[in-house]
């Protein structure tokens, strides 16, 4: 869960998450977004192109984010009405390396590293399919 003791600087609820992209017609060129993406043999370019389409759904979301400093915490929340079990770690930093990512590229944050972000954390709820992003200051 998130660290409710610190002060929130911001916090999102992004609503049904997209689970996964689609480059072509044949099953190959399926590709769903986990971490596995990341370490998988998909070339790079294909990777790029999934990573680009997944920062474009995002980045409506992420606009009215303000601009972040030092010492910040994130947790990354999954929410999913789904029975089926997965892996939470698999899911969430998929979406940690993208929304770090492009919190950089709309200059809400000068840099990801451990200067400014110090905490990650991840949680789940069962409950609609959501991804909850809450920046808390240390």
């Amino acid at each position: 869960m998130p660290d409710f003791f610190s002060p929130m600087i911001y916090r999102k609820e992004i609503p049904n998450p997209i689970e996964k992209v689609i480059l072509g017609k044949n099953k190959k060129s399926t590709y769903y977004l986990t971490a596995n993406l990341f370490y998988s043999s998909v070339h790079f370019a294909v990777r790029k192109k999934v990573v680009d389409e997944v920062k474009s759904f995002l980045t409506p979301y992420l606009s009215d984010c303000p601009k972040l400093g030092e010492n910040i915490s994130i947790s990354i929340g999954y929410q999913s009405p789904k029975k089926t079990k997965f892996d939470l770690d698999n899911k969430a930093f998929f979406w940690q390396k993208i929304i770090c990512d492009l919190l950089q590229t709309l200059e809400k944050i000068e840099d990801d590293n451990v200067d400014y972000i110090r905490q990650i954390h991840y949680f789940y709820e069962k409950g609609d399919s959501k991804i909850i992003l809450q920046i808390n200051q240390l």
